[in-house]
């Protein structure tokens, strides 16, 4: 007997591209440890983070740019946000509601609606933050793509960002 499995079922959802607020990007989920992102992906390239726009200045960024992947870490090495689009990698990244880092300002507004908080990190950028679902898109002020995507723990960006 040969049992047929539907080609959305036979995939694991932890394989995909996809980007749930709040929860994961593709297979990597927000209650992964450094530890077990380094086992699955190989070991980090790690920065200090030297945003003025975040809360601490302990924060640490691991990243495994061949993936278009990183995380933000705190001092304590807890992982506070993953993020994609900071490299120059095509992966083709998007939301449930079909945002991606081709996407614009234009069509996150439509598609998420108004942010909590705008931040600006930077001349000609903006972070649209949308703390109840835990995401955050960062865009240019005069329009294109959007620059990067991160996500977070819903309710925990003021631990994050300076809002």
């Amino acid at each position: 007997m040969v049992l047929a499995v539907p080609v959305a079922l036979a995939q694991s959802p932890r394989d995909d591209q996809v980007i749930v607020p709040g929860v994961r990007i593709g297979k990597w989920t927000l209650k992964m440890t450094l530890d077990e992102l380094n086992k699955m992906n190989g070991t980090a390239a790690v920065s200090q983070v030297l945003d003025p726009e975040y809360r601490s200045a302990t924060f640490a960024f691991y990243s495994w740019s061949s993936l278009d992947f990183g995380a933000g870490a705190d001092g304590s090495h807890r992982v506070e946000w993953f993020a994609v689009g900071f490299t120059y990698a095509v992966i083709p990244w998007k939301t449930q509601e079909g945002i991606g880092l081709q996407n614009t300002r234009a069509d996150v507004l439509k598609a998420y609606g108004k942010p909590s908080v705008e931040t600006i990190p930077g001349p000609g950028l903006k972070n649209l933050i949308y703390d109840a679902i835990g995401i955050d898109f960062q865009v240019y002020d005069s329009g294109g793509n959007i620059k990067e995507i991160r996500i977070f723990r819903p309710g925990t960006a003021k631990s994050i960002w300076k809002l």
